[in-house]
């Protein structure tokens, strides 16, 4: 066993542990030795890797950690309707008023909410409703919903923007029994099957529904 180590030999150092101080040589030591180490450009990446490491930690340091878990909760709705209106399997035009006025009222101020939270929301909240308005001029104002709570699953956005469906008299014009169906289409449901199926009771709508349930509400291709 001697014989494999040189002579006046102190100690066995760990394999590993030298393995890795060689390594830490060529990545931070001019020299070793007295010997030049000659690893420049691996020593520059290594250098601005220390330095990106080093400022990460301290902002890390300086992140409000309550209003960072504010906003993730806060964002998690706006998230759920951008995913919801980019859908390219089933027509999505018709759900944008009433997705935007659903998170506009996500935007209302609660006593609980932090001041950095309430500045987001104010900002959103105005340049979501400038959008509405703009785009049609006529909601300039959207009342809550009327209709008791009712419990609606989270993925439902639509469900949560309407009342529920009441009991109207029917009258003999085709928009007016259009409104006055008590039939409401939940989040899952084939919105232009629907129109299919109530072809022959409404046509004129159906015909309209057709040509506009195939616009886009996003280009996802472009995003």
């Amino acid at each position: 066993m001697r014989a494999a180590f040189r002579e006046q030999c102190v100690r066995v150092g760990c394999s590993i542990h030298f393995l890795n101080k060689q390594l830490e040589h060529s990545f931070t030591s001019l020299e070793i030795d007295k010997q030049p180490v000659r690893c420049p450009k691996v020593q520059h990446i290594f250098g601005h890797a220390k330095r990106i490491v080093t400022h990460v930690l301290e902002s890390l340091a300086a992140i409000d950690k309550d209003l960072l878990e504010e906003l993730c909760i806060f964002i998690k709705l706006f998230d759920q309707a951008i995913n919801q209106l980019s859908d390219e399997n089933k027509p999505t035009i018709h759900q944008v008023i009433p997705i935007l006025q659903l998170l506009i009222n996500h935007c209302e101020i609660t006593l609980d909410d932090s001041d950095g939270l309430k500045d987001v929301k104010h900002f959103v909240a105005q340049v979501v409703t400038n959008a509405i308005t703009i785009n049609k001029p006529r909601l300039t104002t959207c009342d809550p919903s009327s209709s008791p709570p009712q419990t609606v699953s989270l993925e439902d956005l639509l469900g949560r923007c309407f009342d529920q469906p009441q009991l109207v008299v029917k009258v003999d014009n085709e928009v007016d029994d259009y409104m006055a169906l008590d039939t409401f289409l939940n989040e899952k449901e084939d919105v232009l099957l629907f129109w299919k199926d109530h072809s022959n009771k409404f046509p004129m709508l159906s015909s309209i529904v057709q040509d506009l349930y195939a616009i886009p509400a996003s280009n996802t291709v472009v995003e």
